[in-house]
C-alpha cells in the first residue's frame, strides 16, 4: 500500500520523492493502512492525511482508490 501511496504522490508533484527528503512515516503508519484496508476488508473506509504539501485520500470498499491532491494553505 505504501508503494502505492508514494507514486500517487509523485505523480502529483511530479517529481521522484526517492531523492527527496520524504518519508511517508513521519506523517501516518503505512502497516496501520495496510490493515484497514488489506485484501478481505469489506466495509467502506475513508483516510485522509496531510503529508508534505498534499492531501491523501485512500477509499476502500474491497478495492482501493487513492486521491492526492495540492494541500490548501491558506487555512
Amino acid at each position: 500500500m505504501s508503494t502505492m501511496i508514494l507514486e500517487a504522490i509523485e505523480d502529483q508533484k511530479g517529481e521522484d520523492l526517492s531523492e527527496a527528503d520524504f518519508r511517508l512515516y513521519d506523517d501516518i503508519d503505512p502497516d496501520a493502512l495496510d490493515n484497514l484496508f488489506r485484501k478481505d476488508a469489506n466495509a467502506d473506509t475513508t483516510v485522509e492525511f496531510n503529508t508534505d504539501d498534499v492531501t491523501v485520500t485512500l477509499r476502500g470498499d474491497g478495492t482501493v482508490k487513492i486521491r492526492v491532491e495540492p494541500r490548501d494553505t491558506d487555512n
